[in-house]
This record gives C-alpha cells, sequence and structure tokens, in this order.
C-alpha cells in the first residue's frame, strides 16, 4: 500500500488553527500558538495598567524580526482588574524615531473578561491572515483600548527592565514616548524552511486541539513531529493521540523523564506501552509514530533511531468513541509544553518504508505527499501518461502501492 491509503486525519499546523488537509473532521483549538520568532517572555518588573482613562492612545511594544516571516499571531502577558475589558491590536512598520508609520499591516481584537486576575499569563491573540514581515525592518505592535475599559476596570500589561534588543516598550500621550522598558511579549508566524520546522506551540497549561471522535481499528497508526524541553512531574504530557473511556492510543512524554512513550487500550482495560530509553526534550525536532496490528504495538522514533515493541497483550475490547487529541490527555489535564506538526491518524498499520518517507531525511511530510517512486509506467515517462486503466492519472493515489 502507499502512504496515502488509509489515512483518515493529517493535520499541517503552519498557522491556521484549523488546517486539517486530509480529513473533513477540522478541530477547535484553545490557546495554541504558532512558530514562535521575536519575544521577550521572561522577567518581571511590575506592570503598566490601560484604564478608561488611562493609556486610552495605546501602549506598545517594538521588535525587529530578525527572519523574514508571515506574522500570525501576538501574544501579551497580562492580567485584569475588575472584569478587565477588550482591546485592539495593531502592526505597524516603525520610522526611524521608533514610531508607527504607514497603514495598519494587521489586526486584531483580544477579550479580556476572563483572564487571571493577578500575575498575569501569555494570551495569544489572532491576526487573522497575518502580513508578511522584512527581517531587519522596525515594527511596532501596539494595544489600544476599544471603549469597553471603563470604571475602575483595568488590563494590566507586565513588563521587564531587562533590554530586548530588537526593540523597546514605548506608550503615548501626547505622542509616542520611549517607555526604558519592554512589555513581555511573544510573535508567531509562518516561514520557515523545511515542513518539520513549522508548527503549532502548546504553553503546557491551556493549550489543546480536539476534533470530533472517532473508533479505532485493530490496525492503526499514529504519527507527528514534536520538540520540546518539557519534563513532566506527575502526568504523562500527551502530545498527538485518541482517548476515552477508556480505550486510547496515544504519544506522550513519560512522566519525569524526557523518555517518549506509546499507550495503547481497549474498552476492557487490557493495555500495552512502549517506552524509550533516551530522552527527546533537548529542543530539537523529533517524529515519533506509534503503530498498532493486532496485539502488536510498537513505538518508532527518529525513522528507527529507538524502535520499541510495548509488553504482551491481547485486546478483546473495541477502540471506540475516542477523541483525537493534541496537547491534552483528556482536554482538562496532562498537557504538553512544546510545539508539535505534520500530527497523522491512519487506520493501517504503518510500514518501516512508510515511516522513513514520513522522516523524509529529517525534514517531515506534509499533506499531500509528495513522493515521486514512480518515474515510468509501462515503459513511458510518468508525465507523459494521461491515463491509467481508463481513469484520469491525476485521480490516481498509487500504482501498484507506489506514488
Amino acid at each position: 500500500m502507499a502512504i496515502i491509503d488509509n489515512i483518515k486525519s493529517y493535520y499541517k499546523l503552519d498557522g491556521n488553527s484549523n488546517d486539517a488537509t486530509a480529513t473533513a473532521n477540522n478541530g477547535t483549538d484553545t490557546d495554541v500558538s504558532y512558530t514562535l520568532f521575536e519575544n521577550l517572555q521572561t522577567g518581571d518588573s511590575g506592570d503598566l495598567g490601560m484604564y478608561g482613562s488611562v493609556m486610552t492612545d495605546g501602549l506598545g511594544q517594538t521588535f525587529t524580526p530578525q527572519t523574514s516571516h508571515t506574522i500570525t499571531s501576538w501574544s501579551w502577558k497580562m492580567y485584569r482588574s475588575g472584569s478587565g475589558g477588550s482591546i485592539n491590536v495593531r502592526i505597524y512598520a516603525c520610522d526611524g524615531s521608533h514610531q508607527p508609520t504607514g497603514s495598519v499591516l494587521a489586526s486584531g481584537t483580544f477579550d479580556a473578561t476572563g483572564i487571571v486576575t493577578s500575575v498575569g499569563q501569555f494570551y495569544n491573540i489572532s491576526l487573522g491572515a497575518g502580513v508578511a514581515l522584512t527581517a531587519g525592518q522596525e515594527y511596532i505592535c501596539i494595544a489600544y483600548p476599544n471603549g469597553t475599559i471603563t470604571g475602575g476596570n483595568a488590563i494590566h500589561f507586565i513588563k521587564d527592565s531587562t533590554s530586548y534588543a530588537g526593540g523597546r516598550g514605548t506608550y503615548y500621550t501626547s505622542s509616542w514616548a520611549d517607555a526604558g522598558y519592554d512589555f513581555l511579549f511573544a510573535e508567531y508566524g509562518t516561514g520557515n524552511s523545511g515542513k518539520i520546522n513549522q508548527g503549532a506551540g502548546f504553553n503546557g497549561t491551556t493549550s489543546k486541539i480536539e476534533f470530533s471522535a472517532v473508533n479505532g481499528t485493530t490496525n492503526m497508526s499514529l504519527s507527528v513531529c514534536f520538540k520540546t524541553t518539557q519534563t513532566p512531574s506527575g502526568a504523562n504530557p500527551m502530545i498527538w493521540g485518541m482517548t476515552g473511556s477508556p480505550a486510547l492510543f496515544r504519544i506522550a512524554i513519560s512522566n519525569g523523564t524526557g523518555h517518549i512513550a506509546g499507550f495503547c487500550q481497549d474498552s476492557n482495560s487490557n493495555i500495552t506501552s512502549a517506552e524509550t530509553t533516551g530522552n527527546y526534550n533537548d529542543g530539537n525536532w523529533h517524529l515519533a509514530v506509534l503503530t498498532k496490528s493486532g496485539n502488536t504495538v510498537i513505538l518508532d522514533i527518529d525513522n528507527g533511531t529507538e524502535r520499541i515493541t510495548g509488553g504482551a497483550v491481547t485486546y478483546t475490547g473495541n477502540f471506540n468513541s475516542m477523541t483525537p487529541r493534541m496537547g491534552t490527555y483528556n482536554g482538562v489535564a496532562e498537557f504538553y509544553s512544546g510545539s508539535a506538526d505534520e500530527a497523522g491518524y491512519w487506520e493501517k498499520t504503518l510500514s518501516t518504508t512508510e515511516i522513513s518517507q514520513l522522516w523524509n531525511g529529517g525534514a517531515g511530510l506534509a499533506y499531500p505527499f509528495t513522493i515521486t517512486n514512480i518515474k515510468t509506467i509501462n515503459g513511458l515517462a510518468k508525465g507523459s501518461v494521461k491515463t491509467v486503466n481508463g481513469l484520469a492519472i491525476a485521480s490516481v493515489k498509487s500504482i501498484n502501492g507506489l506514488q
């Protein structure tokens, strides 16, 4: 069979929250971000409050991309007083004086009525389709109150005296002024080279993507590219998988280590697991593939770097009504911190050849798959063949098991 056969879901997470390219089973995401570019996420020397009568013209953070890319979302670290309110966020280019110039490049709106009331957390604000940014050009993200911050309500933006080298914090009174500190921020987007170097960011506390329930099969497989530095405590954070009650089929980080573990349990609670001996929380991209063939469960890391067979088990139940999830075990617990991309689910057991195709020399493989194993058909150059067995060649997915 070709790698395309029996595929049910394949998610390329490069900037669109519901980018499910191989399935009609679209999902919903919560607090999920995308490839991290410019950011200042550590330190805390207080905050600047945006009240109904204070900062009415906005505050901002300038930033200078080191890499050209398309910005798709922005995160501020914030908390609220009272019921908070909502803000408009806009991206502008900066002039030579670090002030906004020209028209709005991208914008978004954020409702802060439900954010935390102390300390602050990062909250991701979508900028829609975003806009292409040029490396070396200074830009500014400005937060404006939109008339909903009234009375004693406020939104507090966390600041830090540690200087971010690519920009500065600023605010507007009668003109834009250097604040003398930076606001904590992170900007996300798309544009890194290679399939595996993009992806969605999961914050370890609230980030998740969930899809409609599916019924597992006797033979099935999961695959996911991941990058993390997480060492979990008291849980096995799920990177990608399907969970039900009690059936499950999932890839996770093993509690207390950087090992990767695969778990498979049926509706009668028959379970096995396979766990690596090596640590893969090194901040580099890796590929994990979990396969099930009858009663045999195998976890493969990085195209055979480790290939572990789970303990003996006899499955007597089913794998019905499992919810595919990324970033969390059950939607409320065991959250994953890191990045993930190219998450796939097949109703078949992937072969080592197909796993090698997904690995793609370490670059990952995006759907629709573009493997070019077939050079000729019946002695003719593939490009010159118009039909195969009466079918237009564009509609043919595989020939003799090859693409």
